[in-house]
């Protein structure tokens, strides 16, 4: 045994002692997400769905939401199914006023594997 081998005579009986020291460790799986706890609605029918909603109230823990509910004005929502290309989807029109201005925003809800959830899919922004 020459001088550079010594070190390899050290370090090879704590390498077969520890067999899972030399494997990668594993990803840890992904936290649940806490909307996936939330039961869907039974029969879910979209056309009884649809219509003209008014926000009268929102229950949040949002500390903006508890600083500043003074300031929450009326909202109302106009929800559509979406037509043949849309496969299902949901329309949802937003009117709020917002400083003095109302606001049309319009969103389309996508549906998920599960019947009866619905996702909001954001475009990438045009720097992407």
């Amino acid at each position: 045994m020459g001088p550079t081998s010594f070190p390899f005579v050290l370090l090879l009986p704590l390498l077969l002692a520890a067999p899972g020291a030399a494997r990668r460790p594993q990803k840890r799986p992904a936290p649940e997400n806490p909307i996936d706890k939330i039961d869907v609605q039974a029969n879910f029918d979209l056309g009884q769905f649809a219509g003209k909603w008014f926000l009268v109230g929102v229950a949040s823990q949002c500390s903006y939401l508890s600083e500043n509910s003074h300031r929450l004005e009326a909202t109302n929502l106009v929800v559509s199914v979406g037509g043949a290309s849309s496969q299902g989807s949901l329309l949802v029109s937003t009117f709020r006023p917002l400083d003095g201005v109302c606001w049309n925003i319009q969103q389309t809800y996508f549906p998920t594997k599960i019947p009866g959830r619905f996702l909001l899919k954001v475009p990438p922004s045009p720097e992407q």
